[in-house]
């Protein structure tokens, strides 16, 4: 004969079971003085304990159980029905030396379910307590845990959502109890859901896409976020649409391990929706898509507008396209509508087109670019511009197309750009004219001199100022071969002073007698590196347009000065060490329109015939090929200031 003990507490945070052990049962009520015990009898082998079942008034924390002799045998369905009839969770089984070997009987123990093994020698108070003690924490754990499930469960009532995990390698599901309703799958035993039932019970149009959703999860390119329809159709008739997202584990080696998700019904809301869309969709126009303020422009629009979304297999089909895209292609809206671009214009125009379509998709952004065609035997250039378009989940899947036919306006753009060039090579030639004459005027000059010159110091000035003539046209010459062949700087370091009085006496010619020139050359100025021919070019040409602001009359001053620039000199330079070469006249100066647009090429704002407008221009390449830059300042009636910066020669 077998005790069974239970020990129950007034206080009910503790109810413990023993079975055939009296010793344990009466330190037990040492341990718990406020206790209350009862007896029962019981064939431990074969009693399921239906006909004590007025003793099971709760379920014990915790259950010591000693079995002898042949009850071993039992001691699976033993446990089977201890955990049935009286829902125990921690089983500890006491065994001593007298049972044999022990460690194999604890393996057998183990594996038919008991919590623990105990030696009996080991039985004493500190391990009784701490048996007590694990039983209160796995009891507070099992609750909390009831209270999660039960959670789960009233989610799963209130908001419709279905749970689900899905082992890939293995084909092994776990479904909570809506994901089996989602699916009508009531019923199905866990063991025989598998993939297969799985894509059955989708719509047969919506399987390919959902396994190729599934599949790109899988390895990784998307996470599965997909929209479907039920192969099912709900109590009112109308199709079942499902919404789910799912998430992929990998194993240590990165192999998918688990895909987990929910999905819920989204039937109502896609139902009106569809509804909306047969009521105004059409293959024409985008109603279905845009609202109806839309429509009217979407027909009557003289530009391609189109619609493409990307179909399961991740193919782009025009879903719309208005009639000046069909007049476009040539074909009508069947023949397009459910087509890919390379379908309805052939592989090179279709290509390109879904080039675009792609970039705009992929990157989430707008996407334009200009392209000519081959169509019909004719060149057509279309300047076209896609727009992702996202569903209600955020998804790119579709994009909004708009291709202009530009062909007229890039006609009438190269006839302008023609004219443009030809009015201003006119002002060129015109200016290099007037150039050139004042040249040849003062040769002419010079030779009809050199007929009256009777002394050696009257022939020395002429040809000094014959050879000063012909810098000028030296000058005027470098600066057209400049212009036209971006010719490469020959630099070397140089001290700007020492160039600034070499160039002196030139420049005192070119401006004339009526103009002084007054120079401010700091001592000790950075040496630079540059070009000094093209330096001395830029000197004549400051200096000459010094001339005409002035009139004839007036003062030139050229100044150098150190200058350490932290940030820049208005927006132009970076930080550094620079020598700035400065030009100023007293002039007429400038107005902020004029000056804005003064480096500009060709621009001029004197007569037709006297000037070229690329003085301050050439200035400006020159420096930025060294480096350098310049800056203007102008203030209108009292004068001019150039000043170039040129970087300090290390």
């Amino acid at each position: 004969m077998n005790n069974i003990d239970i020990l129950s507490s007034r206080q009910p945070s503790m109810f413990v079971l023993t079975i055939g052990l009296p010793d344990l049962h009466q330190q037990l009520i040492g341990l718990k003085a406020h206790a209350a015990w009862h007896s029962l009898e019981v064939d431990v082998a074969t009693s399921c304990f239906e006909a004590d079942a007025s003793w099971r008034v709760r379920k014990p924390d915790a259950c010591f159980v000693r079995m002898r002799g042949d009850d071993i045998r039992h001691i699976e369905q033993f446990i089977c029905n201890l955990r049935a009839c009286w829902d125990a969770t921690a089983i500890y089984v006491v065994l001593d030396e007298h049972d044999g070997e022990v460690e194999p009987l604890e393996q057998l123990f183990m594996a038919a379910g008991a919590t623990d093994c105990i030696r009996s020698c080991e039985l004493g108070r500190p391990m009784q307590e701490h048996c007590l003690r694990r039983a209160v924490r796995d009891r507070e754990r099992m609750r909390a845990h009831l209270e999660r499930d039960h959670f789960f469960e009233l989610m799963e009532q209130d908001m419709g959502v279905g749970l689900w995990q899905w082992d890939p390698r293995n084909d092994f599901y776990r479904w909570s109890d809506q994901e089996y309703r989602l699916f009508d799958l009531e019923g199905v035993a866990p063991e025989d859901v598998s993939y297969t039932r799985w894509r059955d019970a989708i719509h047969p149009d919506d399987q390919e896409r959902v396994e190729a959703e599934i599949g790109r999860a899988i390895v990784g390119v998307s996470a599965y976020n997909s929209v479907f329809r039920m192969g099912t159709p709900g109590a009112d008739g109308l199709p079942r649409w499902l919404a789910g997202v799912a998430r992929l584990r990998r194993d240590r080696s990165g192999a998918p391990s688990c895909l987990y998700g929910v999905n819920w019904d989204v039937s109502a809301c896609r139902n009106v929706q569809s509804e909306a869309m047969r009521r105004l969709g059409c293959t024409d126009c985008l109603s279905h898509l845009m609202p109806n303020i839309f429509q009217q422009y979407f027909k009557l629009a003289a530009d391609c507008l189109f619609h493409v979304k990307e179909d399961a297999g991740g193919v782009l089909r025009y879903t719309a396209i208005n009639p000046a895209g069909c007049a476009h292609a040539g074909k009508t809206v069947q023949e397009i509508v459910g087509k890919t671009p390379v379908e309805v214009l052939g592989a090179e125009v279709g290509g390109i087109i879904d080039t675009g379509l792609r970039q705009a998709l992929h990157s989430g952004k707008p996407f334009s670019y200009k392209h000519s065609f081959d169509m019909g035997g004719a060149s057509v250039t279309f300047d076209a511009v896609y727009i992702p378009i996202a569903d209600e989940w955020g998804r790119h899947s579709g994009v909004l197309g708009c291709a202009r036919d530009i062909t007229a306006y890039e006609c009438l753009q190269t006839t302008l750009f023609q004219a443009q060039k030809m009015e201003v090579l006119g002002q060129f030639s015109s200016g290099v004219a007037h150039d050139f004459n004042n040249i040849l005027q003062n040769v002419s000059n010079l030779i009809e001199l050199f007929g009256y010159a009777r002394e050696p110091d009257q022939t020395t000035s002429l040809l000094k100022r014959g050879r000063a003539v012909i810098a000028c046209g030296q000058a005027l010459t470098s600066r057209l071969l400049a212009f036209a062949r971006k010719t490469e700087p020959l630099a070397k370091v140089l001290d700007p002073n020492v160039l600034i009085e070499n160039v002196r006496e030139i420049l005192q010619l070119s401006v004339g007698g009526g103009i002084e020139i007054r120079t401010a050359l700091q001592a000790g100025v950075w040496p630079v590196k540059a070009d000094p021919g093209q330096l001395d070019l830029m000197l004549i040409n400051l200096a000459v347009n010094a001339r005409d602001a002035m009139g004839g009359t007036g003062t030139l001053t050229i100044a150098t000065q150190n200058v350490a620039l932290c940030d820049d000199a208005g927006g132009i330079l970076p930080a550094g060490d620079y020598v700035c070469i400065s030009v100023s006249d007293t002039g007429s100066g400038m107005s902020a329109d004029v000056l804005a647009r003064a480096a500009q090429p060709f621009f001029t704002t004197k007569p037709v015939g006297q000037g070229t407008g690329l003085g301050l221009s050439m200035v400006r390449t020159y420096l930025r090929d060294m480096a350098g830059d310049c800056k203007i300042v102008s203030v209108p009636g009292q004068g001019t200031c150039v000043s170039m910066y040129l970087p300090r020669a290390g």
